[in-house]
């Protein structure tokens, strides 16, 4: 449906971290799409990047409030920064009486995503996962009535990458990277917890490791099994969008080789490999949702797993450091190893269904369903 400039609502969406830039992601692009509404992105830190990369034009930060003047709604983020712009949008709009919707990414720091300077700062709608997710923000005080369960639009994809992936495609990727039929390619998720909580120590303060950590276990582990098995092992490291490419420049190993492993598309990246380990992020999780072999090293954790995929069962957590060479053993070296040309569905969800939920909701908050 296409209307004149003038007579169409006017929707505001921001976002600053990848997580959350990447769940609003389908949803900006499925209201620029349709026409109905007029759309400004405003994006600041990695969002910038990302929404660029999907052909989603995005004003700076400085011009949010000028945007949220004529706004009808606020579509929001959630991020867990220094800066928490998305957070400074919900309030401008409630003091101007402006509804607004707040798209949640993952299983995780949610009282934080919603604390501005020690106050709580609420969307007048959250849009979340799942009902785990809904269940445990009314565990933490969150109110009932502001939860809706819509999914995590960035899903949308797996359904599709998934099934556009062939084995031909995964054999040139790791060609590409040295990996031939005989080698095991571990992709390595990184996530900068040293940089989100101040330091490696206030890291394992709160959490009980540290990316740090968890790489230096994984090369031990690795480098015994490939003297044990005398077969080629590839570790594929793969930066979080917030840590510079040469966070791990320094890394050598003698036993196996380590790569940086930046490809176009993570889920093909995940596809590719035979192994995917990292500690609780968002990938891991897409990962399993596809059928990836998945480990999550979280040694010595603290408080509850983010993961949820861990407490399904989807993929395997390891707590206990001692642990990790077994388990990578039976999964890289093991009779039940998955076979290099293709892997299988796990529980994917259907295409563009979170997306249309949240436009959904967005149409209720502006009174048209």
């Amino acid at each position: 449906m296409n209307r004149d400039a003038a007579s169409r609502p006017t929707v505001v969406a921001v976002a600053g971290d990848p997580g959350g830039a990447a769940a609003l992601a389908p949803v900006v692009r499925a209201l620029l799409d349709e026409g109905r509404y007029r759309v400004i992105p405003c994006a600041y830190a990695q969002a910038v990047s990302l929404w660029q990369s999907q052909g989603i034009a995005a004003i700076e930060a400085g011009g949010l409030a000028a945007a949220l003047a004529d706004a009808d709604l606020l579509l929001a983020a959630t991020s867990v920064n220094a800066e928490n712009l998305e957070l400074d949008a919900v309030a401008r709009a409630q003091s101007k009486g402006i509804p607004s919707l707040a798209v949640l990414d993952f299983w995780s720091n949610y009282r934080r995503r919603f604390l501005a300077d020690g106050r709580r700062v609420l969307a007048d709608r959250l849009a979340v996962m799942d009902e785990l997710a809904r269940r445990e923000m009314i565990d933490e005080g969150f109110p009932a009535d502001r939860l809706v369960v819509t999914g995590q639009p960035a899903f949308d994809r797996l359904a599709l990458a998934h099934d556009r992936f062939t084995p031909q495609r995964r054999r040139a990727l790791r060609s590409g990277i040295g990996a031939d039929a005989d080698a095991r390619l571990v992709l390595f998720v990184s996530q900068p917890f040293a940089d989100i909580h101040g330091s490696p120590e206030a890291a394992r303060a709160a959490l009980g490791f540290d990316e740090h950590d968890v790489l230096a276990l994984t090369c031990a582990a690795l480098s015994h099994l490939a003297k044990k098995h005398g077969t080629p092992i590839i570790l594929a490291l793969r930066p979080h969008p917030r840590e510079s490419d040469d966070k791990f420049a320094e890394i050598q190993e003698d036993d196996f080789r380590v790569a940086i492993w930046k490809t176009q598309d993570q889920l093909e990246a995940a596809l590719s490999a035979d192994l995917v380990l990292g500690m609780n992020s968002a990938l891991l999780y897409e990962a399993t949702l596809m059928g990836c072999p998945v480990v999550s090293l979280q040694p010595d954790l603290k408080g509850l797993d983010p993961l949820p995929s861990n407490r399904s069962g989807r993929s395997i957590a390891v707590y206990d450091p001692d642990k990790l060479r077994t388990v990578l053993e039976k999964l890289l070296f093991g009779p039940d190893r998955q076979s290099i040309d293709g892997v299988s569905s796990g529980s994917l969800p259907p295409a563009g269904c979170a997306t249309a939920a949240v436009v959904e909701e967005i149409r209720k908050l502006l009174g048209e369903a």
